[in-house]
């Protein structure tokens, strides 16, 4: 007999599915409009070893970047998140590093320097056969976030000033 428990997944999935299906559209619609790479939707399904790998390679390498790297062109760095592959060769390492371009150019450099440091870091953490190589990238996601909330206080900033109620004057 099959409790209850097992059918419980299937309908979360399926609500997750709706949800996705529903508001899909108008993010496909969004990102074309505003042509950004960072927003679009990666469909692929990573298994529960590869998440839980991903998490502690994202722990592993923010605490060795705040208190073991001594290297000075790395700073003001948060890793954002690590995407690993599904044969657990390769990290992505997605950082946001505050600055300018050319601070952020010699940041990932900095990181690119450090990456040997940091397998081994990793290799003690996480048992497996293989370490990932590590692959840093620079996340544009703030830039983009501030850009698109300037975009709509553009369009919809003047209406909202508009359409405001004057503020209430005390009365005499």
């Amino acid at each position: 007999m099959k409790s209850q428990r097992s059918f419980a997944p299937k309908a979360e999935q399926r609500r997750n599915w709706e949800l996705f299906s529903r508001y899909s559209g108008a993010i496909r619609s969004l990102c074309c409009a505003l042509d950004f790479s960072a927003f679009r939707i990666r469909l692929t399904c990573m298994s529960r070893r590869t998440l839980k790998a991903a998490e502690a390679i994202r722990q592993v390498i923010g605490m060795a970047i705040l208190t073991e790297i001594q290297d000075p062109r790395v700073q003001d760095v948060t890793v954002v998140r690590v995407e690993v592959s599904g044969d657990m060769q390769t990290a992505k390492v997605y950082v946001s590093v505050m600055g300018d371009d050319a601070k952020q150019n010699l940041c990932l450099k900095g990181l690119k320097s450090c990456a040997g440091f940091l397998q081994s870091r990793i290799a003690k953490r996480i048992d497996t056969r293989y370490v990932p190589h590590l692959q840093f990238v620079l996340d544009q996601g703030v830039k983009n976030q501030l850009l698109v909330s300037k975009m709509l206080d553009e369009e919809f900033g003047h209406e909202r000033a508009d359409d405001s109620e004057p503020a209430l004057s005390e009365p005499e």
